[in-house]
């Protein structure tokens, strides 16, 4: 029976898996979830028969990474759109209630609300939430790296065998977390070697052995050799897609100084409570060496928010009526998820008109007044998926692939211009030019395909870079919308 205290937790949790079931539901893939149902499905698959599928994975485990969620994204877009969706809730309420027992914060209700809190508005959600691949490589993989260090921990009583394989399987999903969680865990015993018993040691074994999969990938470690430029100077990326790692160890010396606050931290650092600031230290080291802004600093800042429950769950701090303030933030957090499952059924609509005219369409033209970035409110969080802008030249390229055997980039313009398509200024902003004017700039994405824009003075006289599109013998110009985490790199053509 669910305790009384912990019956608010259950039920704010339940009603986001309910919203977030929702809005899968409505919820178009869209950039590498088209290159994973590319493998078996699409108007070119990669293989023919299921059969083959783990050739596939093999190849992706030598040229890119062996993150196990990846290997399960070919079925997840093949099953049916109810089933991809309430797998991907499922798994979303796991995600939740697992941070809730990892920080010990189920029965506190005030702690557990904060925490919930911090998962829906402090996550980098903004950097592709709306990618099934990006719900089974962050949200999946910490579903299963939590259960790993569950395991090691708590050592629950289940037979030895199905302990094991739970904690190699949970360490499968992502190498930067189960580096994390590793080094985390090898303090732990460190400092308390006495709870190096026989079966942790089977168990710490069996979680090495799955995270072999995902950290011994040829493809990932040559990625990470690689010469690239990060997306941001260094203390911005920290800040962007680090903050709550940043916090926490900004936090720590200071609550070590404060001789009130110094016996409760250092009373968790010498507990298991250490694994989870170790691995929030650790992953923010790996994500700014990634260079990549936001999604790679999702599990340091999961492991910080662990950490900071487990603080609070320690402290003495006590507030009256604070299942009246939890209620509070639960009706915030419940807002948000109500207002972004509203906006993705919204924007649903405008995606399967875009997917239908472009299939049906002779040269992947679409007429379409179409909901843009800069369009959608910024309280859905970036949680949300509509129809590509023309300067999503990876989304709209891998979308071209999956649908279309002559592999046309779509070309999305305004319904005015069904009818009539001349030089002149659109009723939205946007622009029919005949050349496209000086300087032009260009820039080369996925699979070598180009993308054209140019810089010039809007109606305010500031200058904008705006987009073009090839329309019939025409160009269509459109404003750069930059979104979260978006670095364009035009060059000047000569």
């Amino acid at each position: 029976m669910v305790e009384r205290t912990e019956r608010l937790s259950v039920a704010g949790v339940g009603i986001v898996v309910f919203l977030a079931f929702l809005g899968f539901m409505f919820t178009m893939p869209g950039g590498d979830d088209w290159v994973y149902a590319g493998v078996i499905g699409g108007v070119d698959p990669q293989v023919d028969s299921w059969l083959r599928l783990p050739g596939a994975w093999f190849g992706h485990w030598m040229g890119s990474n062996g993150r196990v969620p990846n290997f399960l994204m070919t079925p997840l877009m093949m099953a049916p759109v109810w089933l991809r969706a309430l797998l991907c809730a499922g798994f979303l309420g796991a995600f939740y209630w697992l941070v809730l027992v990892s920080a010990r914060s189920v029965r506190r209700p005030l702690i557990a609300a904060f925490l919930c809190a911090c998962l829906c508005f402090a996550l980098p959600w903004w950097d592709s939430f709306n990618l099934f691949a990006c719900q089974t490589n962050y949200v999946w993989a910490s579903v299963g790296i939590l259960v790993t260090i569950y395991i090691i921990v708590k050592d629950p009583e289940w037979p030895l065998w199905l302990s094991m394989l739970a904690a190699a399987a949970g360490a499968t999903g992502h190498e930067s977390a189960t580096i994390g969680a590793g080094a985390g865990v090898l303090l732990w015993l460190i400092l308390n070697p006495e709870a190096f018993t026989r079966r942790r040691r089977l168990l710490l074994l069996a979680a090495v052995i799955g995270g072999l999969l995902p950290v011994a990938s040829p493809g990932i470690w040559h990625r990470a050799g690689a010469d690239g430029h990060a997306d941001d100077p260094f203390f911005l990326l920290l800040i962007k897609s680090d903050l709550p790692a940043v916090l926490l160890w900004t936090g720590i010396p200071v609550a070590i100084i404060v001789r009130e606050w110094r016996g409760c931290v250092l009373r968790l650092l010498r507990s298991s409570a250490v694994i989870y600031a170790v691995g929030a230290a650790v992953c923010t080291a790996i994500s700014l060496y990634s260079g990549i802004v936001g999604r790679s600093g999702w599990f340091g800042s999961v492991f910080s928010i662990i950490f900071l429950g487990l603080w609070l769950a320690g402290s003495k701090l006590k507030l009256s009526h604070s299942r009246v303030y939890a209620a509070v933030i639960w009706i915030i957090i419940l807002a948000q998820c109500v207002y972004t499952a509203f906006w993705q059924i919204r924007l649903y609509g405008e995606c399967e008109e875009f997917r239908t005219q472009y299939v049906a369409g002779p040269d992947g033209v679409v007429y379409l007044d179409y909901t843009r970035l800069n369009e959608i409110p910024a309280f859905t969080l970036g949680k949300v998926r509509g129809v590509p802008d023309p300067d999503d030249l990876y989304l709209l390229s891998t979308f071209a692939r999956y649908h279309r055997s002559d592999k046309v980039r779509p070309v999305v313009l305004p319904e005015e211009c069904r009818d009539s398509l001349v030089p002149g200024a659109l009723k939205n902003g946007d622009l029919i030019v005949s050349v496209i004017p000086e300087p032009r700039l260009f820039t080369v994405g996925f699979d070598s395909d180009t993308l054209y824009a140019t810089e010039f003075a809007d109606c305010s006289e500031k200058r904008s870079i705006f987009v073009a599109q090839p329309a019939d013998t025409l160009w269509h110009l459109s404003p750069l919308i930059i979104a979260p985490g978006d670095r364009p790199s035009f060059r000047q053509l000569e």
